[in-house]
């Protein structure tokens, strides 16, 4: 329990001012009291004249004998008060002693429990200024973990970036070295086809001729005109009026078909074969011109800058 130190220095006052009331009033109760004239035995004295003549022929006076015993008896009882007054005394004195050692104890042990409270603060106040700068140190610690943490994600994010890029760069260098490879391949391959254009065209310069020789000879066919559609180019045109001789060349019909028009529609790839053929009008007169097409089995080739010669659209219609 903790104790005022104020309130202890008031309480020590009063106690040694009660301590010195109670001196005061025991040395007033032990003082002698002062003898009484009339009880007491007190020893009277006479003056005589001594000299000459005159005092051997004066009468002789007579003093009254004192008794012996009464001045003992006084100077005892004063000896006897004196021991007593200093025994009081004496007793006064040990028991001022006493109070003062027990004021002295109390209040060392107030001292004492105030040092030990002093100390006890102090311990504590050291205790959470050690527990400060533990918890500060650790903090402290926390913190340099946590800098030398982002600093190493910040190192390990350069060197992805620095791999990164370096991969980007080399698959860039890779690429260009493909490009240019591609752009020498590229240019090697037009090289070659326009060699093969050159020998194609060439081809189909002989085998223009010779289709044309072979269709001079060919027999004639039952009557009958056909017609290619579309406004083509002159290319196209001449195209047209081949396949369109050919077919007239092979196509046969009958009476009934007379004056009956269809139109027939077919492709035509690069080496001159013929596919999905189309007809639409008359059926009798669609079977006879889809005969004669599939009897050619293959039409000449068309020239090689003319997208729309591959597909050929014929007007046709019989006539007897």
């Amino acid at each position: 329990m903790k104790i005022n130190i104020g309130v202890a220095f008031i309480v020590a006052i009063i106690i040694h001012i009660l301590l010195i009331l109670i001196l005061a009033i025991n040395v007033s109760l032990d003082k002698p009291k002062r003898p009484d004239s009339q009880s007491s035995n007190i020893m009277k004295a006479t003056v005589v004249q001594l000299g000459g003549a005159a005092s051997k022929n004066a009468p002789k006076i007579e003093t009254p004998a004192v008794s012996a015993k009464e001045p003992i008896k006084v100077e005892n009882n004063n000896k006897q008060k004196e021991e007593q007054l200093k025994k009081n005394i004496e007793a006064q004195k040990k028991l001022q002693q006493e109070r003062e050692a027990l004021a002295l104890k109390k209040k060392q042990e107030l001292e004492k429990k105030r040092l030990e409270e002093k100390k006890r603060l102090e311990e504590q106040k050291r205790k959470e200024l050690e527990k400060k700068r533990l918890e500060e140190q650790k903090r402290k610690e926390l913190e340099q973990k946590r800098l030398e943490e982002q600093k190493r994600k910040e190192l390990e994010k350069q060197k992805q970036e620095e791999q990164k890029r370096l991969a980007e760069q080399k698959k860039l260098e890779e690429e260009k070295k493909k490009l240019a490879y591609e752009q020498q391949k590229l240019k090697e391959e037009q090289k070659k086809l326009a060699e093969q254009k050159a020998l194609q065209q060439q081809q189909q310069q002989e085998l223009d001729d010779l289709e044309q020789s072979l269709l001079g000879q060919a027999n004639g066919t039952v009557g009958g005109e056909a017609a290619i559609s579309g406004n083509g180019s002159a290319e196209s045109q001449a195209y047209g009026d081949k396949i369109q001789t050919l077919v007239l060349q092979n196509w046969y019909v009958d009476p009934s078909m007379n004056g009956k028009k269809v139109v027939v529609t077919f492709n035509v790839d690069n080496g001159g074969l013929i596919s999905n053929e189309k007809c639409q009008g008359d059926s009798r007169v669609c079977k006879s011109a889809l005969d004669a097409i599939r009897l050619i089995g293959m039409m000449p080739r068309p020239p090689i800058n003319c997208q729309e010669c591959n597909t050929v659209v014929l007007t046709m219609t019989p006539k007897l």
